[in-house]
């Protein structure tokens, strides 16, 4: 599985998705979203080099 270079977590991240209006972290690599969800979803994409913030939302 890919790390993310970053991981946004305890954020109020819109989706798009009428179902789903927010989420709460994002896993990004590089120019590429690997995850939009929970936080949980978010961690199984952290790696050793892994940036975290928290942006206490």
């Amino acid at each position: 599985m890919l790390a993310a270079d970053l991981l946004v977590i305890n954020a109020r991240i819109w989706t798009g998705n009428p179902v789903k209006p927010y989420a709460e972290a994002i896993a990004i690599k590089g120019e590429l979203i690997l995850a939009v969800g929970s936080k949980g979803e978010a961690d199984s994409f952290r790696g050793p080099d892994t940036q975290v913030l928290d942006a206490a939302g």
